[in-house]
């Protein structure tokens, strides 16, 4: 299984979002563990989407190779 990662994103130093069979995802990177762990705390995540500041996503496995660097995989939901 291959995974096509979105040059766009290059700059992003927690991880990098990539398509995998006509899905998107985001890797998060172990460097970015504890900022990820920080928003997901009881009441942040879910007041920030409420308030539309970020977009929902589910954690899920990952869907190809996931390399030394992968802490966590996340499908974002639909606009």
């Amino acid at each position: 299984m291959s995974r096509e990662v979105l040059g766009a994103f290059f700059r992003d130093p927690g991880g990098f979002v990539f398509l995998h069979e006509g899905e998107l995802y985001r890797q998060v990177n172990h460097s970015c563990g504890e900022d990820y762990d920080a928003l997901m705390s009881p009441g942040l995540y879910a007041k920030r989407v409420g308030k539309g500041l970020l977009i929902s996503h589910e954690e899920v496995s990952p869907p190809a190779p996931a390399g030394e660097e992968h802490a966590r995989t996340l499908r974002p939901g639909r606009l």
